[in-house]
């Protein structure tokens, strides 16, 4: 699942930029905006790759235009129950996230088992290490207290 605005793993996965990205998470995020406390479940379309056993949630530009939107109406839980649905046919679920603490990675935090946090070797982003594990650790104590920081990679 790729939530980044960018939208590079999906360009990567899927070969297509742009308005040719096939429907994704923005398009569900934009679902819940529009449903009601007794509409339907909201639904996400999942893409194949050209790597077998790899499907893919795409993203797409539209995210960015849809944040404040999300923020206001309160919905950083939803994806959490869209993994739920999700985990009934995927065995392990992998979200790319924004390269910052917003709205799309702390969703993904409140919803995830386990986070790997990627590293540069630098004085700069050690210290944005410690400050990204800080955080992670109010988001455990506040949100999601079975969140396991799995490691950091080194880039």
């Amino acid at each position: 699942m790729n939530l980044d605005p960018q939208a590079s793993s999906t360009q990567y996965l899927t070969g297509q930029t742009g308005d040719a990205i096939p429907m994704g998470i923005a398009d569900f995020f934009k679902q819940t905006l529009s449903s009601g406390p007794a509409s339907k479940k909201n639904r996400v379309a999942v893409t194949d790759t050209r790597y077998a056993n790899l499907h893919l949630v795409t993203a797409s530009h539209k995210l960015a235009d849809l944040q404040s939107k999300l923020e206001s109406k309160f919905k950083i839980n939803k994806l959490r129950r869209l993994l739920v649905e999700l985990s009934e046919d995927y065995e392990r679920i992998y979200i790319d996230t924004p390269p910052s603490l917003n709205f799309y990675t702390l969703s993904a935090l409140i919803a995830a088992d386990r986070v790997l946090i990627p590293f540069d070797c630098d004085s700069f982003s050690r210290q944005a290490l410690y400050n990204v594990i800080a955080q992670v650790a109010e988001l455990q104590a506040d949100h999601n207290e079975s969140l396991i920081v799995e490691g950091v990679v080194v880039t």
